[in-house]
């Protein structure tokens, strides 16, 4: 590909002959619009064991979420401060590449919530996209 943005990622198709004639042909560029993308687990387990240990929202960087966590009883026992959490990995691009880290560790007042099922409520904020709202469950393994 010849650019690439947050927004769209241009190509251009280069056929190369096989023979000695040294007549290549090059396709007009194709603008392939890239759609915000999110991802939000079901489930993870704080267990200390580094696999799946924080419940975190995977984004395209530049974005600012913002993350509600409710307990069985609708008691809020997490809450972020509009961070951006993780960028989902997309190779060598500049524009999407992974940014650090953070989320709901598993706690609540300081110490390890119990096993079950929470409801969270994620706000997006999106420079290139806009605004997304979503809500669902998420499970606490132990």
């Amino acid at each position: 590909f010849f650019t690439d943005s947050l927004n769209e990622r241009a190509f251009r198709v280069v056929a190369i002959p096989n023979d000695t004639s040294g007549i290549a042909s090059v396709s007009n560029a194709i603008s392939i619009p890239i759609n915000f993308v999110y991802w939000v687990p079901n489930a993870f387990s704080p267990n200390g064991d580094g696999i799946n240990d924080i419940f975190e929202v995977h984004t395209i960087a530049g974005a600012t979420v913002i993350m509600h966590i409710y307990n069985r009883w609708g008691e809020l026992v997490y809450s972020s401060a509009g961070e951006n959490l993780v960028g989902l990995d997309a190779g060598s691009s500049p524009a999407l590449r992974g940014l650090s880290p953070s989320g709901w560790d598993g706690t609540f007042e300081g110490k390890p919530a119990p096993a079950g099922i929470y409801l969270y409520k994620i706000e997006i904020d999106s420079p290139s996209s806009g605004n997304y709202y979503t809500s669902g469950t998420v499970e606490l393994i132990k």
